[in-house]
């Protein structure tokens, strides 16, 4: 009687491990499926967001500051309809304390920068900037993201 329960012990004790097992590797193929899930969308979003740069800026005699913008991104990027703003702050050269904010009017040429273009534009409505004896940090922003540039 005894050498015909040990199998039967034996056949129970593979079936449980075969679930165990099998649960086991349920799980680890559940959690690292989401992970890679979360991790697509996540790319997904940073590819989707638009990124873009000032490689260039300088002010101009009439009160207007002429930069290069580019599109570091894979969208593309409208400047046309006031959709990405323009602020312009200006710091003493002396003291480093912040004298006054600007809003300027962006416009650019292209108006709509494809993905790795760039463009020419200028940013006006601007008064009294005095290069001689303040610096700038010129702060451009389009849908919930920033690029400056500092204007010595």
């Amino acid at each position: 009687m005894r050498r015909a329960i040990t199998p039967i012990i034996a056949v129970i004790l593979l079936i449980v491990m075969t679930v165990g097992i099998s649960a086991f590797v349920f799980i680890w193929m559940q959690n690292f499926v989401g992970n890679l899930q979360q991790t697509t969308q996540q790319q997904l979003e940073t590819l989707q967001r638009p990124q873009f740069t000032i490689t260039y800026a300088t002010v101009t005699s009439n009160n207007t500051i002429t930069l290069i913008l580019a599109n570091a991104g894979t969208v593309p990027i409208d400047t046309t309809n006031n959709q990405m703003t323009a602020i312009l702050e200006e710091y003493s050269k002396v003291t480093g304390s912040r004298n006054r904010t600007l809003t300027g009017t962006l416009s650019c040429s292209p108006q709509a920068l494809q993905a790795r273009q760039q463009a020419n534009c200028s940013v006006s409505g601007l008064s009294n900037i005095n290069i001689a004896n303040n610096y700038y940090v010129l702060t451009l922003s389009y849908q919930g993201v920033t690029a400056s540039y500092r204007i010595s």
